[in-house]
């Protein structure tokens, strides 16, 4: 009986990481992957201050508000996460890898998952994805939900672990199945947030440890590991209500005008 072809023998898993352009966790994880794998992005534009997704989204001007204050803390508190090599480096030397589509529920999407025909898909930074384009790659697909699970489900991130006074904040990789970040959890880890002076600075270290994490997810899950999973009991969160982020606008704007004290400590704090 003939073995099988050295062809087969050396086949690559196919991997294809769901974003939108430029994300930096999405960058640094198609770094880690890409010589293991045979690794594929399927990205959207990034309409984070679109107004006209605002118009169209439910809660999108909320979203719109939430999207703004944070780039806006985010420059303010010096935390912008800029991966190195950058999203525009790793497109220019695999342009084959890298495909754009309108929207990631769409039939375009589809049609791409299909063709390349996909063991795993990780999704980081979408919306929330049905069953027909998840249930395409062989093992399915996985998130990146930077939240405890089941407690701090939805979005966004950081932001609700700093408001209700958390002393630390989660990130966690799980399945996708069928209802939000619901799914059973391959990889999880926790840190401090205690003296982190805003949300922010949380949220820049959870990018931090995301695409590690997520790479261990990977081999995990191509390994056939199924995760651990959780009762979900909780109602998930979602974008700050007005008052809220009215009351953040003004604390920004509180922390802009006396930010030599300030950030001066937040620069030890990302060091920390």
């Amino acid at each position: 009986m003939k073995g099988p072809s050295i062809g087969v023998a050396l086949k690559m898993k196919r991997v294809c990481i769901l974003t939108f352009e430029g994300n930096p966790v999405a960058t640094e994880l198609f770094r880690l992957l890409k010589d293991d794998y045979e690794t594929f992005v399927l990205y959207t534009a990034n309409r984070s201050v679109s107004l006209v997704e605002a118009w169209r989204r439910k809660r999108g001007t909320r979203w719109l508000w939430y999207n703004l204050l944070f780039n806006a803390a985010a420059r303010l508190y010096g935390v912008t996460h800029v991966p190195e090599p950058s999203w525009k480096e790793l497109k220019d030397r695999c342009p084959g890898s890298f495909l754009k589509t309108d929207h990631h529920n769409s039939e375009l999407t589809r049609e791409r998952l299909r063709s390349l025909n996909l063991d795993l898909g990780v999704l980081i930074g979408t919306p929330l994805i049905r069953p027909e384009v998840f249930e395409i790659p062989a093992s399915g697909m996985i998130n990146l939900h930077q939240g405890n699970i089941p407690r701090y489900r939805g979005a966004p991130p950081a932001y609700w672990e700093h408001r209700n006074g958390e002393a630390e904040m989660f990130v966690t990789v799980h399945v996708v199945v069928k209802g939000l970040d619901a799914g059973a959890v391959l990889e999880e880890e926790s840190f401090s947030i205690k003296g982190h002076g805003h949300f922010v600075v949380s949220k820049y270290r959870a990018n931090k440890m995301s695409a590690s994490m997520l790479a261990r997810a990977v081999s995990k899950r191509l390994d056939g590991c199924k995760g651990e999973k959780r009762r979900i009991d909780t109602r998930p969160n979602t974008v700050p209500e007005y008052p809220l982020l009215l009351l953040e606008t003004l604390r920004l704007l509180w922390i802009w005008l006396h930010k030599k004290g300030r950030l001066s400590t937040v620069e030890d704090e990302r060091e920390a």
